[in-house]
């Protein structure tokens, strides 16, 4: 019997029954597959942002306590909410193929078209920042919970506009193209690995290597790898405004990379084209040198 790790909200249901279902697609392996929920922390607080509370790590290390202590066999996460730095003895096993890394307006056609003054929901200090630094008249404000939950709260008038993941509206099958409408990359550089899920399993579980290796992507890998290699050369906490993307086109990296001051009067923009994940040190300099933060 193998056991997934979930958190237990909706979104992260679908994600780990849609690597179960891969598992079994395979047939790498033909025993039983269950899901094992689990609360993590940040799907507990709710009335504040991660960074005040601990960042990204609070909708992991329940996870990963479990992983250490061989309660689940592998756990399954949005990858943009994988910390930059795993627990020892945790790998990534598994990146699968990425579905939309964009972000989405919820009750705006575009950035421009929010009304003025107008109060936008949000809980990423990301998001934060690049939508101040395009509209200063806007107040942001703090908008947590699952996507259900977010969505109600943007529609009965908690505020104007909301901004939530493509990829997540399409999973749980409540991306509506009257009301919602999808930014690109110069709109607003998504996060590192949005749109792709993590298998993370522990360092010494040989066994599952062959297993994990079906669900496994390399192009998605390569590029989200780059994204998170980006992070990890600006040392980016959950109280930094950072953005990455990665595409790969002919073999050559093309990534972009936003690093800015959470009120977003400081911003910095930049792309940088090489043959591998190194050029996200350039890139890092780069965005360093133009914003001074």
């Amino acid at each position: 019997m193998l056991v997934i790790g979930t958190r237990a909200s909706p979104l992260a249901l679908w994600q780990a029954e849609n690597v179960r279902t891969q598992l079994y697609h395979s047939q790498s392996y033909n025993n039983d597959i269950i899901l094992k929920k689990i609360i993590a922390t940040g799907d507990k607080i709710l009335d504040r942002y991660l960074a005040d509370i601990g960042g990204k790590g609070l909708f992991t290390k329940e996870l990963d306590h479990a992983l250490l202590c061989d309660d689940i066999d592998m756990a399954v996460h949005s990858l943009k909410d994988v910390e930059t730095f795993l627990p020892d003895g945790l790998k990534i096993a598994a990146i699968t193929k990425r579905d939309s890394p964009w972000d989405v307006l919820i009750n705006a056609s575009s950035i421009a078209a929010i009304p003025y003054r107008a109060t936008v929901g949000t809980a990423s200090v990301r998001r934060q920042a690049q939508i101040l630094a395009k509209r200063p008249d806007i107040t942001v404000t703090l908008l947590r919970g699952n996507i259900q939950n977010r969505l109600e709260k943007i529609y009965r008038g908690d505020v104007d506009v909301g901004i939530l993941a493509h990829a997540g509206l399409t999973r749980m099958k409540l991306f509506d193209k009257k009301n919602m409408s999808i930014m690109s990359c110069d709109d607003m550089v998504p996060s590192a690995g949005q749109g792709a899920l993590a298998v993370i399993i522990k360092k010494d579980r040989n066994d599952l290597e062959k297993i994990c290796a079906t669900l496994h992507d390399k192009e998605t890998a390569n590029a989200v790898l780059c994204e998170r290699a980006l992070l990890e050369c600006l040392d980016g906490s959950c109280r930094t405004p950072i953005g990455a993307y990665c595409d790969i086109i002919n073999g050559s990296y093309h990534l972009t990379g936003m690093l800015a001051c959470q009120d977003g009067q400081k911003i910095a923009i930049k792309k940088v084209i090489g043959n591998n994940t190194d050029i996200a040190k350039r890139l890092a300099q780069d965005l360093k040198n133009d914003i001074k933060i």
